[in-house]
């Protein structure tokens, strides 16, 4: 299906189109196609650039709001903290940075975040414990290899390297249970411990890949940007507290045009543009989907191998791997804000129709019927918006077709085993089906997005 491009056509053509039937919603149509969104009178009123609409939250929308946090509240209780009312939380601790930046303008990122991070650190303190005991029994192992089996090759140096990862482990140990006795930490500091945390749990479980898997993780550190370095190196930078956002430059034009950006949102002086969430509960697609629309961003700290997007990461890997997707979700949703001149009041307005829009998406995926249509969807739909970093906003469907990207990551799926959950070892999606569903959901929505705009979207230029 051919979408019609507000962007090519003249204004004059648009009011010129000829109204024609619309079709019955299905499967493949879930919504009345195109021509709801072209001939809608609050599309045409936009157009006209007539007096803004009215920026009020409806209930509908509060509605939506409510109804998306009390499920995913319910659904990650290691998250409900933040989850349970997203803008309360980010309004808090924004409150709490600017105190902070008071007492210390030169550390306002100090600020107090106990009440998510002791938890967090409780948690990160067992997974820890358990690392230590698996990797004294790797020692113990090795020590007692007979000498000219082929896994004794390198046990010197094996044992070694496992003995400094103890130690650093350790020290992650020692310091979270201190925090947690203090009862307070800083938000500077889960920041840092998160991401020390996730390449010490991780770094001996690269050796587990098999060849296959180690291969294959080559192009991922690649595109991610892995700085490889030894767990003396890494015990180090913790020692004299060496942390930064990106350790090396990304191998993806898309990343590294977008790294600078997010690495001084991350640590603006001046305000709190975004909450990063080091987390260790096991998530699934639809919170990342849900949160697209709010700056609270989730990176994973695992310590197991995770496999995902035809890839399976240890935790430095998975970690940042996380980190490069929320650097494209920041930038993407801050520049179609400068682009697009939106006010305050137009960003809150747009952020709670996004509400409205995901629930009805969720519950349109879930009915849809055809298991390989309804698999193409879920897998073009998530890597458009989370792996891509494209907000869930109808304009970004003025471009036709899916594209090289999701045939990329089918690929890959199929490689390496996994997507099952699309349907991916039962064959070949049709994906420009699941785009053309898509594109037929979110542009039926165009007609709201122009009108909280009070014009036409300016294009995307990254799509």
């Amino acid at each position: 299906m051919k979408a019609i491009s507000l962007i090519s056509k003249p204004l004059s053509c648009l009011k010129a189109m000829v109204p024609r039937a619309l079709q019955v919603a299905n499967d493949n149509h879930p919504v009345d196609n195109l021509s709801q969104a072209y001939q809608s009178p609050r599309l045409m009123k936009a157009l006209r650039f007539e007096a803004p609409a009215d920026l009020s939250i409806t209930p509908e929308e509060q509605a939506a709001y409510a109804a998306n946090n009390a499920e995913m509240a319910r659904k990650y209780p290691g998250l409900a903290l933040v989850l349970k009312d997203p803008d309360a939380f980010l309004a808090k601790m924004s409150q709490r940075f600017d105190e902070q930046k008071k007492l210390t303008p030169n550390d306002p990122y100090s600020f107090d975040f106990s009440e998510y991070g002791l938890p967090f650190l409780n948690t990160l303190g067992e997974k820890i414990g358990g690392k230590i005991e698996a990797l004294k029994a790797e020692q113990e192992q090795l020590q007692n290899t007979f000498f000219l089996s082929p896994a004794a090759c390198g046990r010197s140096e094996k044992i070694k390297d496992r003995g400094v990862g103890i130690e650093f482990l350790q020290a992650l140990q020692a310091e979270s249970d201190k925090l947690c006795q203090s009862g307070q930490v800083s938000y500077k500091r889960i920041q840092e411990i998160g991401h020390f945390a996730a390449y010490a749990l991780g770094h001996f479980d690269h050796e587990k890949l098999s060849l296959g898997q180690r291969a294959f993780l080559e192009i991922d550190r690649h595109i991610e940007g892995h700085e490889d370095v030894t767990i003396q190196e890494q015990f180090h930078r913790f020692r004299n507290n060496e942390f930064s956002v990106f350790q090396a430059r990304a191998g993806s034009k898309g990343y590294d045009r977008v790294e600078k950006q997010y690495v001084d949102g991350f640590q603006n002086p001046h305000k709190l543009e975004m909450l990063n969430l080091p987390s260790m509960d096991e998530l699934e697609g639809d919170i990342f989907m849900r949160m697209m629309n709010h700056p609270i961003y989730i990176a994973g700290v695992t310590d197991n191998p995770i496999p995902a997007d035809g890839f399976v990461r240890p935790g430095g890997d998975f970690f940042l791997h996380d980190v490069r997707h929320n650097s494209g979700i920041f930038v993407e949703r801050k520049e179609y804000i400068e682009r697009n001149q939106m006010t305050p009041e137009q960003v809150k307005k747009m952020d709670k129709r996004s509400e409205v829009w995901y629930r009805e998406y969720k519950d349109a995926v879930e009915n849809i019927s055809d298991p390989g249509l309804k698999g193409s969807v879920e897998l073009v739909g998530f890597n458009f918006h989370h792996d891509r970093g494209h907000l869930m906003m109808p304009s970004n469907y003025l471009k036709d077709g899916a594209g090289p990207v999701p045939r990329a990551l089918y690929a890959a799926l199929k490689v390496s085993g996994q997507g099952k959950e699309y349907g991916v070892d039962k064959g070949l999606p049709n994906l420009n089906r699941g785009h053309e569903w898509l594109q037929d959901f979110f542009l039926s929505r165009l007609d709201q997005e122009i009108e909280i705009l009070g014009r036409k979207p300016a294009p995307n230029p990254h799509l």
